[in-house]
């Protein structure tokens, strides 16, 4: 039976499926988990259905330098990733895709 939704959990230095580390990085300035953590993100929920142009939409989202001309200008991430979740969700239904839940604290 193929599994509803994919739990990750995010530490200042890993991501974690379960209790398995997906991601290590013990970058502390630009390392993934950290950007994730101190932007207070603990958790990423992937849905069943969660695509390719949905996962284009939050890498793009992570690996944004949100300082200078990009969509994402001036945003901190809470604010990015709820702009990409907007877009998901509009795009989902009618696509009939799911989305990615990433909540922070």
């Amino acid at each position: 039976m193929p599994v509803a939704e994919l739990n990750l959990s995010v530490r200042e230095d890993r991501i974690l499926f379960n209790k398995d580390p997906v991601h290590i990085n013990p970058d502390r300035e630009e390392g993934l988990p950290f950007v994730l953590y101190r932007n207070a993100f603990r958790r990423i929920t992937l849905l069943r259905g969660f695509g390719r142009d949905e996962l284009v939409q939050l890498l793009r989202a992570l690996t944004t330098d949100h300082s200078v001309g990009s969509d994402f200008a001036g945003e901190d991430l809470v604010t990015a990733f709820a702009a990409v979740a907007s877009s998901i969700a509009n795009l989902g239904p009618a696509l009939g895709k799911a989305s990615a839940t990433m909540q922070p604290l």
